[in-house]
């Protein structure tokens, strides 16, 4: 008895469809066109389709779609749980990529994977965040690129599965943003000190200049700030809004604190000489006893000292001793601009 094309061909749609939902990969049903397997996949369509059976792409006579490329897939062996079917028969196949990617932004923060306000500790770390992803039922090459990372950062490994390259460049971005906290708190544990033996992530996701709280054994607390790549550093105001509520015993320590308060809280100028007065640095204090008449002064004080020059030649003259004293030479340029303009800056 011949086989039934028509059935058949929906075998192996099923057959197909049945695999890539095991493998996390979303299908789609579409009557457009007629009969034909439809998934989202941003990855080597070949490598996908041969882990599931033996077949081969090849390009379709027959456009089905208007946004995306119609192929065939060929099988190169007949599927053993399909009794009627051939080496040779063939389905068309509609594959929806977007250079997009699958992910979105903040889907693999800690917080989504419901391990924020709690101690984990450095041996079990690994398990429970791989226990974590595997819940999420994500998409399998993506799964495969977190477990990946998480294994290479108990190392200094930079090694990572092949499955990357599957993905898009805004998926791997949303990765290395996002879960990057994730995986950094691991390589603290186990490569930049052996101090410490447990992690927790701060139930306020935007805390100022925190990823993580790393605990030393003697129950000291670390807090860690991980950026991913280049990553964007903190600015001056946030370091000194988390210093604001921090007194220190050490005098040495209020006093930085105190600089780095006066620094954000002033103008550029201002705020340099201000943490420069705290700090009692030698540069101020020379300024202070040859400039000033022993007092102290602000940026107010240097701009009327500027302004009794008619050129910027005698202001330099004037400066030299000073140029001398901190081992440094005077710019022409931005002297020239400062008496072209009148801006001090």
């Amino acid at each position: 008895m011949k086989a039934d094309p028509k059935r058949k061909t929906s075998s192996i749609i099923g057959f197909f469809k049945k695999a890539l939902q095991a493998k996390k990969i979303k299908t789609i049903d579409s009557s457009r066109g007629g009969p034909h397997l439809r998934f989202e996949y941003n990855g080597n369509v070949q490598d996908l389709l041969n882990s599931i059976t033996p077949c081969k792409l090849i390009e379709s006579k027959v456009s089905i779609s208007g946004s995306y490329e119609t192929k065939e897939i060929v099988l190169t062996k007949k599927i053993s749980s399909i009794p009627d079917t051939d080496k040779f028969d063939s389905i068309k196949l509609v594959v929806a990529n977007s250079s997009k990617g699958i992910l979105k932004t903040k889907q693999l923060t800690p917080e989504q994977f419901n391990i924020v306000g709690k101690k984990i500790t450095k041996a079990t770390y690994v398990q429970e965040v791989t226990k974590k992803v595997k819940e999420k039922k994500l998409p399998s090459n993506v799964e495969a690129v977190l477990l990946s990372m998480l294994e290479s950062s108990k190392t200094n490994s930079n090694k990572i599965t092949e499955e990357v390259k599957t993905l898009t460049d805004t998926d791997v971005n949303i990765i290395a943003k996002d879960f990057g906290e994730i995986v950094s708190a691991n390589w603290f544990m186990n490569n930049y000190t052996k101090t410490v033996d447990r992690i927790e992530f701060p139930t306020i996701s935007n805390l100022k200049l925190v990823d993580f709280f790393a605990y030393k054994s003697n129950n000291a607390k670390i807090a860690v700030s991980a950026k991913s790549g280049s990553g964007a550093p903190p600015s001056i105001d946030s370091v000194a809004e988390v210093l604001q509520n921090i007194k220190y015993n050490n005098q040495k320590n209020q006093k930085s604190k105190q600089a780095i308060i006066q620094i954000s809280e002033n103008s550029v100028v201002e705020g340099i000489i201000q943490a420069s007065k705290t700090l009692e640095t030698k540069g101020y204090l020379w300024i202070k006893k040859n400039m000033m008449g022993g007092r102290d002064f602000t940026a107010v004080d240097c701009e009327k000292v500027m302004q009794s020059f008619n050129n910027f030649q005698s202001a330099q003259n004037y400066l030299k001793p000073y140029y001398d004293f901190i081992s440094r030479s005077s710019s022409n340029m931005i002297a020239e601009r400062i008496f072209a303009t009148g801006d001090m800056g």
